[in-house]
């Protein structure tokens, strides 16, 4: 998961959403990463990946970066949208 810089929302629109989607749906080419689910609220998202090349970063890294330049494009903003490195939390099975 990753939350805006200053809490401030992001996902302003439906256009917001479908350019963060489109980001996303490039990551399993780009990565050989799995999208297997995903959560977006107005200053983060939540997002279930699988990477078998051990590649997380390298994919939240492309993500952060995509969206933040096409964001700030569109809004005609400057500088960082999210507040630094990522969380993540591995799982492992159902349970």
């Amino acid at each position: 998961m990753n939350r805006s810089a200053r809490k401030e929302p992001i996902f302003h629109t439906d256009e917001d959403c479908v350019l963060f989607l489109s980001t996303l749906a490039e990551v399993p080419e780009r990565f050989g990463a799995k999208i297997h689910g995903y959560a977006l609220m107005p200053n983060h998202f939540h997002l279930m990946v699988e990477v078998p090349q051990g590649n997380l970063s390298e994919v939240m890294k492309y993500i952060g970066a995509a969206f933040t330049q096409a964001y700030n494009r569109i809004h005609n903003h400057d500088g960082p949208l999210f507040r630094g490195r990522f969380r993540n939390a591995v799982v492992e099975d159902d349970a």
